[in-house]
């Protein structure tokens, strides 16, 4: 008779737990937002910004993700598609189009310098189509 392996103790399914409901809230974010972008190239720190006022709104109760964490979960998530890389690049013409979503990334300004930077961008075959 095969032998039950004894409960996760308290603390590992209470990370289990905050990582499954992190992993659902980013994926939530993403799918709430991704249609809705203008821009080709989306900074991980305006994606970020715009993540917390989502959270601050959707889940008052819970933290938001440090940046770090949230950069490794929605790079995964928004990458899924083929619509978006995730890329270090120089915005340039890529942020051109006008952002409506930049009002609710409290705290965010573009970045003007040219300076390389990470972030999502929007595939070629996923422009054309647009």
């Amino acid at each position: 008779m095969p032998s039950r392996l004894p409960p996760p103790p308290p603390a590992a399914t209470a990370a289990w737990l905050a990582n499954s409901t992190a992993d659902g809230q980013i994926l939530a974010f993403w799918q709430a937002f991704a249609e809705l972008f203008a821009c080709d190239f989306l900074p991980v720190d305006f994606l970020h910004a715009l993540y917390a006022d989502w959270m601050s709104q959707e889940f008052p109760t819970d933290t938001p993700l440090l940046k770090k964490a949230f950069t490794r979960r929605i790079k995964t998530v928004a990458t899924a598609s083929g619509e978006w890389l995730y890329t270090r690049s120089r915005p340039g013409s890529m942020m051109d189009a006008p952002e409506p979503l930049t009002a609710r990334a409290h705290g965010w300004a573009r970045d003007r310098s040219e300076k390389p930077q990470y972030g999502l961008r929007r595939s070629k075959s996923a422009t054309i189509t647009r």
